[in-house]
């Protein structure tokens, strides 16, 4: 016990010595403190132990933005808060209450953010729609509207996993575009297909080469159940979405197969491919309100250049759900001054255990967050 202590301590006093090196290069020495203190804590979420950070206070929220009716929760600061930001889940059951986002929450409010958490229901039944993006719009509306939650009229949003691909489409819309000062995407993708791809055959291209990781196969079933409503055989729809239950509680769906359509035998036969190279084809063969649902919640499919936010994009090399290749094709489809990209060995999908190097990493990504929230209170400040 005495030992992993010592360890634990020395890790801690690395991952310090590298978010001040991040921090001071950057200069602002007191933004550079708070790097420290949030990169500690950020090291402990999941663990016992005290917090570095300030307290904060959650309460629930119900909120309507021409006549739809949401439920939420925030996340205040004890202390005078700076800036709002949205933190939307990924596909979870338990959705906003889920350990680790609460925790993330109060992590962001430590940080002197007011954080909403939308309930989103379609995540909490492990279903990608494109019906979330409006939803976040109706979010980021409602927050950068509402004095009493956003000091500023500009906010933030942070997603994890499967959630950042409608956030940052979400952060493309006219009516919020101007008023999202910046996306904080975590595990995030660009592509639905290749990252479909991936979840199904394992395989992923990195500098045009296929790579190959064994996936955790959690995104193909979150893609079943997305869609097995737009099949147009009721008795497909049923099938798939038991085989996807059967399968997320460890139970081989398989016997169900033969029983499915037309369309349910396309479906199955997209999901249990095993050679990339076929998998374009095999997506394609699908019905086409499901392929057009695809394109939808693809950030690949539209125009980055539109996007006014900065966008800070952290992903785990050796993620096992969405590869962190994705992070990569959605550095590049945007303007080098408009995004940093954080690659880190200690990040598993949402999981975090970071090394040394991976301190100095996260410490330019919380560096960069905290630079863009008081960019935005310093105007805020100037325009009273």
């Amino acid at each position: 016990m005495k030992t992993l202590l010592v360890r634990s301590a020395l890790v801690v006093l690395l991952l310090l010595a590298a978010a001040i090196a991040a921090a001071v290069v950057s200069g602002a020495a007191q933004r550079a403190y708070e790097t420290v203190g949030l990169l500690i804590d950020l090291s402990r979420l999941g663990q016992p132990g005290a917090r570095t950070t300030q307290a904060m206070m959650r309460a629930p929220l119900s909120y309507d933005v021409d006549g739809r009716n949401y439920q939420a929760d925030v996340y205040r600061p004890l202390t005078a808060p700076r800036m709002a930001i949205v933190l939307l889940p990924g596909a979870a059951p338990a959705g906003k209450d889920d350990p680790r986002l609460v925790e993330f929450a109060a992590w962001l409010a430590s940080a002197r953010f007011v954080v909403l958490v939308p309930d989103i229901v379609r995540l909490r039944h492990l279903e990608l729609r494109a019906d979330i993006i409006p939803q976040v719009v109706d979010t980021l509306r409602y927050v950068s509207e509402t004095t009493n939650l956003a000091p500023q009229e500009k906010t933030g949003i942070a997603a994890f996993s499967v959630a950042a691909g409608p956030a940052l489409l979400a952060a493309l819309a006219p009516e919020v575009r101007d008023r999202v000062a910046f996306v904080l995407s975590v595990g995030g993708y660009h592509d639905l297909l290749a990252t479909l791809t991936f979840s199904i055959t394992g395989y992923f291209k990195a500098n045009g080469q296929w790579q190959h990781r064994v996936p955790q196969d959690l995104g193909k079933w979150v893609f079943v159940l997305s869609n097995a409503d737009a099949l147009p055989d009721r008795s497909d729809r049923e099938l798939l979405a038991r085989m996807a239950k059967r399968r997320l509680a460890d139970q081989d769906p398989s016997a169900l197969a033969p029983r499915l359509g037309h369309d349910g035998q396309a479906v199955y036969r997209f999901i249990t491919n095993t050679d990339p190279e076929k998998s374009r084809a095999l997506f394609a063969a699908l019905p086409p309100a499901i392929t057009a649902e695809a394109r939808e919640l693809s950030p690949s499919t539209q125009d980055l250049s539109a996007l006014r936010a900065r966008v800070i994009l952290v992903h785990g090399r050796d993620d096992s759900i969405i590869p962190y290749t994705e992070s990569v094709a959605l550095a590049h489809a945007l303007p080098s001054v408009q995004h940093v990209l954080v690659l880190v060995s200690g990040l598993f999908h949402v999981d975090l255990k970071p090394t040394l190097v991976d301190g100095w990493q996260l410490g330019r990504a919380i560096y960069t967050v905290l630079a863009e929230r008081d960019r935005v209170y310093a105007e805020g400040l100037a325009n009273k």
